[in-house]
């Protein structure tokens, strides 16, 4: 019984050690993606920090999109993994449950994804008298926009799988107003009406998330089939179609120095704060003075408190809203709440 019980025992070790991938040898270490993965849960899981996963995409030239990892990849960790790298044990999905699932009039909002890719061309500190920088933001990402106009071209109606989303290269169907082939559109999904901070404030509007670019090839009766050209999501059941948000050229970064007193009202992808190189939403525009280019300061409004928590470029603006992204410089996250104003002189 004893031998039965060691050799039980060993087989049960054998098994686990198995199931481990192993870490490379040398500064850096190795991790085979598996379905489901995204840059952002691997860098938050083996490096600890999520928002580590630009330097991971770096690190991996052949990862063209770094929303499009493939199960299989084997992906280059930066320095060495403050977690030795396990297999995962994922459940595979149902694909009958899926290609049968009734259409949701409006699908989840998936807040767990990591930002997108953005370059900063001679970005220097903040200064009284700051040199001037120029900031590109790569075509890989969407800005969005917080807005009362919604889009009204069209709507996706499902896949042509019949999965409830797909991405770049793949094919669905949408319902669109005087569609014809050939015919582009942007692809938006609205993440609700945003509230403001302030309890005696008006909504400034909904925020907007773009979400990529679709191109009519077929069209079949009051629906046409259309392939998704550019993603920066997974194109959904339930997103809108609208006119195409324009490339946004290089900004050349000024310091705003006029009056204006702005509220962060919303942060990208729906979260609650933002980080560097993510992008935060205000309740000024063009009417207040804003513009493309120009760089603020966020404060934080806790009472008894003056923490400056970020300083901001404006990527684009409406007469009310403006997009603007969180700088690399900036010391703290910024929150929706904070104020933002003027660069101090």
């Amino acid at each position: 019984m004893r031998k039965k019980t060691l050799g039980l025992t060993a087989l049960l070790c054998c098994g686990l050690l198995c199931r481990a991938v192993p870490v490379a040898a040398g500064e850096s270490a190795t991790y085979r993606v598996h379905k489901g993965d995204t840059l952002w849960e691997i860098s938050g899981t083996y490096l600890q920090d999520p928002y580590a996963w630009p330097k991971v995409w770096k690190r991996n030239p052949k990862i063209k999109n770094p929303n499009l990892i493939k199960p299989g990849e084997v992906v280059r960790l930066p320095g060495k993994a403050k977690k030795k790298v396990k297999a995962k044990a994922k459940a595979k999905p149902s694909v009958t449950a899926q290609k049968t699932a009734p259409v949701a009039a409006m699908p989840a909002v998936d807040r767990s994804g990591p930002p997108l890719a953005l370059t900063v061309l001679r970005e220097g500190p903040v200064e009284k008298k700051a040199a001037a920088a120029v900031l590109t933001i790569s075509e890989a990402r969407g800005i969005g926009q917080v807005t009362s106009d919604l889009p009204g071209d069209g709507t996706v109606l499902t896949t042509h799988a019949g999965w409830r989303s797909d991405s770049i290269g793949g094919t669905i169907y949408v319902q669109a107003v005087d569609a014809k082939v050939g015919t582009r559109y942007g692809v938006y999904r609205d993440l609700g009406k945003v509230k403001h901070p302030s309890y005696f404030r008006w909504s400034p509007g909904h925020l907007l998330a773009e979400i990529g670019t679709v191109e009519i090839v077929t069209l079949e009766g009051e629906r046409q089939v259309a392939k998704i050209i550019k993603s920066y999501d997974a194109v959904r059941e339930g997103d809108l179609l609208g006119p195409l948000t324009p490339a946004l050229p290089p900004l050349t970064l000024k310091d705003h120095t006029a009056p204006v007193a702005a509220t962060v009202v919303a942060v990208e992808a729906g979260r609650l704060f933002a980080a560097p190189e993510n992008i935060v939403y205000l309740d000024a525009g063009a009417d207040q003075g804003l513009a493309p280019g120009d760089r603020l300061w966020a404060t934080g409004t806790e009472e008894n408190s003056r923490r400056l928590s970020g300083v901001l470029a404006v990527l684009r603006v409406t007469p009310t809203t403006a997009a603007a992204l969180v700088l690399p410089e900036s010391g703290n996250d910024v929150r929706i709440g904070d104020a933002v104003g003027p660069v101090a002189r």
